[in-house]
């Protein structure tokens, strides 16, 4: 292999790598919108903003908030489901 076919051989290279960012440079913010559209539609789908029912435990979450946004928390009453012995960690 001469010299000159080495030069076009690297130049080749050196073209298609130029190529190849270009095409990167167009399409990643392109990338980014699609991906951030498609973030904001999962969480809204994760937030219950769809059709679907919600189910119970993000029902009991949702009612937990609006007791703590209503100053209405229960820290001081029993709770008859947990063992007295580990309360609060301690067994």
């Amino acid at each position: 292999m001469s010299w000159q076919q080495s030069v076009e051989r690297i130049e080749l290279y050196l073209s298609t790598a130029m190529y190849v960012l270009m095409v990167g440079a167009i399409l990643a913010p392109l990338m980014y919108v699609v991906t951030g559209l498609f973030g904001a539609w999962r969480r809204d789908l994760m937030r219950g903003m769809t059709s679907r029912p919600l189910t119970s435990h993000e029902d009991a979450w949702r009612e937990a908030g609006k007791r703590v946004a209503a100053g209405d928390e229960d820290d001081d009453e029993e709770d008859p489901e947990i063992d007295p012995g580990f309360k609060n960690g301690h067994g």
